[in-house]
Order: C-alpha cells, then structure tokens, then sequence
C-alpha cells in the first residue's frame, strides 16, 4: 500500500489517482487517520439520478408501457 499525506496527495492527484486505479493500494493520511482510495463503479443512473439498477429498469418499463398505450389509443405513433 502506498501512503500519501494530505498535501502530498493535492500535490500529485494525478499521479494518486492513476494509481488507485491502476488497481494499486492507495491510501491518504489525514491526521491520525488514512482514507483509502480506490475505484468504484457506478452507472450514469446512480451518478446523475441516485437510482439503482432496479430502479432504472423499472423505469424503463413504466415508460415503454406508457408508450405503448399512446400508440394504441393514436395519441402517439410507432417510429421505424
């Protein structure tokens, strides 16, 4: 694990970061503290929105179904 100071990790976060995600241990020393630093993934949804993967697809669904009932009842048409 590579332990870097506070100031040293403002100094060189990009260095810091491309370590953390180049997968290496990375950890920021704060006081008499470290916080690790690492990847994480996260969809567009959980950044942008706070959803989750059920929440999206879900979503998703009540709108295609919405759709689906416009297009039947002429207040919408089907785009090939």
């Amino acid at each position: 694990m590579t332990f870097y100071s506070s100031s040293e990790a403002r100094k060189y976060w990009s260095k810091v970061t491309k370590q953390a995600l180049g997968g290496e241990n990375v950890a920021i020393i704060v006081g008499k503290r470290a916080v690790a630093l690492r990847e994480v993934s996260l969809t567009y949804a959980e950044l942008e929105y706070g959803a989750n993967n059920s929440q999206v697809h879900a979503k998703a669904a009540e709108v295609e179904s919405k759709a689906i009932r416009e297009i039947a009842n002429g207040k919408a048409r089907k785009i090939v």
